[in-house]
């Protein structure tokens, strides 16, 4: 299982993570912990997985998942930590010698091979498709009646159905076979959640019953979405706008900027009683902040992919260059230890 966690504090701990498997009366079914202590720098994300065993025999349903992290030094006796959203997973009856999952892409230009966690843009592929390739060998005798390919929100365990395909329309072949969702657009990308992580199933349907055709030999693909209206309830307002290009109103074009001259940029607009004093020297192409605890800047892209990251470490005073950027306009992140602020500087 693969989770993909964010730091909401300005501190940077190192945490012992350990991940439990409930049944519906809360009785723990199995447990697993990570090997080291997962460090996480203020603000970040990190990608962990876990290698949770399923007890053979255990019937199929829906389970949840249970984090649990624990963080240890000197000052602070074990503290421990609980994600403020249920995750939960579905355990479906063993099927063998079925159809089974080769590969996963997204159908980008070019195209995307479906990763550990791969974040897509549905603006820049605005009928943007999966494709699964699938293997359905001779001795395949399940009579499966037919597959569906579904992403499944690992917040909620909301399903989202994208795709079906008549198993018959499969033939025995050593080659594999193509399938393909339909257009992730319209009333379906209205389903997503902008910030949350979805887990792409594929599962196969007979007399009924659900079977998952993902093969434990190949890593899960998880997937995250940008250019969707949906935003988390409760989520983090600072974090939608610095990702949201929907927030950032247009730039008017600017006059030829002179040297040491600090052109007007709007901030977008954030509740924080963190202020920082900033000035952008466009012809170094150099940002000078000033601010009590800063600890962290990051550079977006309006389609808000992040560019760079700049440790700051508490300074009142800092200076990062954005010379390795092309030209254009980003919006930055500053971090500080009561707070955050977002602006926009034309490079």
């Amino acid at each position: 299982i693969g989770l993909l966690l964010k730091n909401l504090t300005g501190i940077d701990p190192d945490l012992t993570l350990s991940l439990h498997l409930l049944d519906a009366s809360g009785k723990r079914i199995s447990s697993t912990t990570t090997a080291s202590p997962v460090t996480f720098r203020p603000l970040g994300t990190e990608l962990v997985y876990f290698q949770l065993s399923i007890p053979a025999g255990l019937p199929a349903g829906k389970y949840r998942v249970e984090l649990e992290a624990k963080r240890f030094d000197e000052k602070v006796a074990i503290q421990k930590y609980k994600l403020r959203e249920d995750l939960f997973i579905e355990v479906h009856e063993p099927v063998a010698g079925s159809l089974e999952v080769l590969q996963a892409s997204a159908l980008t230009d070019p195209v995307t091979a479906l990763g550990a966690y791969t974040l897509l843009d549905l603006e820049q592929t605005p009928n943007l498709r999966l494709r699964l390739q699938l293997l359905r060998p001779a001795t395949d005798e399940t009579k499966l009646d037919e597959v569906r390919i579904s992403l499944v929100d690992v917040h909620t365990g909301a399903k989202i159905l994208c795709g079906i395909s008549r198993v018959s329309d499969l033939a025995h072949s050593d080659q594999p076979a193509q399938l393909q969702t339909v257009p992730l657009k319209g009333s379906l990308a209205e389903q997503l959640t902008l910030g949350h992580v979805y887990r792409l199933a594929v599962e196969g349907i007979r007399s009924g019953k659900t079977y998952d055709l993902w093969p434990t030999a190949l890593r899960q693909a998880y997937l995250g979405f940008l250019g969707v209206s949906a935003m988390p309830k409760g989520g983090d307002p600072r974090i939608i706008q610095a990702l949201d290009p929907a927030q950032v109103k247009p730039e008017e074009e600017p006059k030829k900027p002179e040297e040491e001259k600090k052109p007007e940029i709007t901030p977008v607009d954030e509740a924080s009683a963190f202020t920082p004093i900033w000035q952008y020297f466009p012809g170094e192409a150099r940002l000078r902040v000033q601010g009590e605890g800063l600890r962290l800047a990051e550079v977006f892209s309006l389609s808000g992919k992040l560019l760079q990251t700049q440790a700051l470490t508490g300074a009142l005073e800092t200076e990062f260059s954005l010379g390795s950027l092309p030209s254009g306009i980003y919006l930055i992140r500053l971090v500080g230890t009561s707070g955050s602020r977002t602006i926009r500087v034309r490079r």
